[in-house]
């Protein structure tokens, strides 16, 4: 079963790409925006030159690297649940090779017919074990895979949205700017709209 699928019935893993995490900000949220740009515009604060980004701004990246923080550790604990359990898979599929490999380097003992074959039945039942837990730990780890892909793809989704809804408000907030702004030809020539983006390394995560 997928990690956070609708199929989790029980409720103990509820869907993760539900929840209220809106990609449009909300009208207070737009209102607010949209007056700190006139009220900046009106006092001409301009953009630093450093930085491209006006105080208002850099609220808004901070608030937007903090959202992205919390989806981050919001999904963390299902990942490394995942992680756990792979790794168990792992080391039982990594044992039982082992223990193939050597049950396939040995040859049949020079005794008597009973004696070898009992060994042969031994040695027989130990190769069909192993290959059996192989195949089983192998199909757990191709799961565990799919589910970890799963997750990786909601992290993105989540964070896209989250970035989504804080960038419309740097345009709201950017368009008020230039609109009241008195020396909004000189800006809108030396400064860009700012761009939210992701901190490098957020989506780099593997198993």
């Amino acid at each position: 079963m997928r990690v956070g699928s609708k199929s989790d019935a029980d409720g103990l893993n509820p869907d993760l790409w539900e929840g209220t995490l809106g990609a449009c900000p909300t009208r207070s949220q737009r209102l607010r925006a949209w007056w700190a740009g006139r009220q900046d515009g009106r006092a001409n604060v301009t953009p630093d030159p450093e930085t491209g980004l006006t105080p208002h701004l850099e609220r808004f990246r901070a608030l937007n690297a903090t959202h992205v923080d919390s989806e981050l550790l919001r999904i963390r604990p299902r990942m490394q649940e995942v992680e756990t359990e792979r790794a168990l898979h792992r080391q039982a599929l990594d044992n039982a090779s082992a223990i193939l490999a050597e049950e396939q380097a040995q040859t049949p003992p020079e005794a008597d017919s009973a004696t070898v074959g009992r060994w042969q039945r031994r040695h027989g039942a130990q190769i069909a074990s192993c290959a059996q837990t192989i195949r089983s730990c192998e199909a757990e780890i191709a799961r565990l895979d799919e589910d970890y892909q799963h997750l990786l793809d909601v992290r993105r989704h989540r964070i896209d949205r989250v970035c989504e809804r804080h960038q419309q408000l740097v345009a709201i907030y950017w368009r008020a700017l230039l609109r009241h702004h008195g020396e909004a030809e000189e800006v809108r020539a030396g400064h860009r709209q700012p761009s939210l983006t992701v901190p490098a390394g957020t989506f780099t995560t593997h198993l």
